[in-house]
């Protein structure tokens, strides 16, 4: 038994023994590899091309001109005379309330108006064949502008117009809704130019200028406006700068009440771009390599802007110079290569 155990033992050494010399032998065997044929390496050749930075926000869309109306008085509606989605125009009756109410003396103010008028126009005939003194056609004249003014409010409060020409995108009541003074009752947009707020805090204020560049994407499409507005005094209650940023709607395929991110551009330019994946860091700086006569050639480089994984390089690299992109952690300057594949 003790012979057995023996030998098994010395043939478990001497197995252990071939599979580390072998492992050993693969070893060298790989590395003589890449002496004589070159490290595989994946390049591909520099060019310059378009590089920007962009700072992100959400954002909830209105539009730039924008209207709510509101209830002056209790009552009940009578009328509504618009639905959301329908174009209305400026001074368009939108909201009736009833004439009876008490409040108003809607019939004793349209009365006062036309007795007024008809007076003031008599007036006037007679003063211009000088029947009468200027004095008493301006006495007349000024009934009549008050008369007229107190018709107009009173008829504004029955009945509520469309503040603007645009769409009517809220609709806050219905016939026979309740309302006081102060109730909403509708908000007209001009939806041909929207507008999104967002709130920029103190870090990234400096880099934001009117006339830059504002993007989003809604429903698949792709829509560009401009910075309008940069406010450099911080909001106390938000911590952060408001700031506008105006896209034209002309198809109107944007609409109040979006929420979506928007993305302003603050640095646009055309320069070589490379992945961080594609340097090495030593000591602080940045290296490259690149391949000259089927060689590693190590390259300090400056960087310039950043944004995400990509880098603005502004010196030490060249048009049409073949960046190790995969492979360079295993290279040294001076070291051959063996390109398996270009781009």
């Amino acid at each position: 038994m003790k012979k057995f155990f023996s030998a098994a033992l010395i043939l478990m050494i001497l197995f252990s023994g071939c599979s580390w010399n072998k492992k050993k032998a693969d070893s060298k065997s790989m590395e003589q590899i890449h002496k004589e044929s070159g490290v595989p390496v994946t390049v591909r050749t520099l060019v310059e091309e378009p590089f920007s930075t962009v700072l992100t926000y959400a954002t909830t869309l209105k539009a730039t001109s924008e209207a709510t109306a509101y209830a002056a008085i209790t009552d009940v509606v009578e009328t509504v005379g618009a639905g959301i989605g329908e174009y209305v125009q400026k001074d368009q009756v939108i909201i009736g309330f009833p004439k009876t109410n008490p409040q108003m003396n809607y019939y004793q103010a349209k009365a006062a108006y036309e007795n007024a008028k008809a007076t003031h126009e008599r007036m006037k005939n007679l003063y211009e064949h000088e029947v009468i003194s200027k004095q008493e056609y301006d006495n007349a004249d000024a009934a009549y502008q008050v008369a007229k003014a107190n018709w107009q409010a009173v008829n504004e409060v029955i009945n509520v117009k469309a503040p603007i020409s645009g769409y009517i995108t809220q609709l806050y009541v219905h016939p026979s809704s309740n309302v006081a003074p102060g109730t909403p009752l509708f908000t007209v947009s001009n939806l041909e130019r929207m507008e999104a707020q967002v709130w920029v805090p103190e870090t990234e204020i400096a880099r934001i200028r009117r006339g830059q560049i504002g993007m989003l994407e809604w429903d698949g499409k792709r829509f560009e406006g401009k910075v309008t507005k940069v406010n450099m005094v911080m909001d106390p209650a938000k911590k952060a700068f408001d700031v506008r940023v105006e896209f034209p709607n002309g198809e109107r395929l944007l609409t109040s009440g979006i929420t979506t991110n928007i993305r302003i551009e603050t640095y646009r330019s055309s320069a070589i771009v490379v992945a961080r994946q594609e340097l090495v860091k030593e000591d602080g700086k940045y290296f490259a390599y690149v391949v000259e006569d089927n060689k590693a050639q190590k390259r300090p480089v400056t960087i310039g802007k950043e944004q995400g994984l990509y880098l603005e390089i502004t010196s030490g690299l060249k048009p049409g110079e073949r960046l190790i992109s995969q492979g360079n952690e295993l290279v040294a300057d001076g070291t051959l290569v063996r390109i398996v594949s270009a781009k």
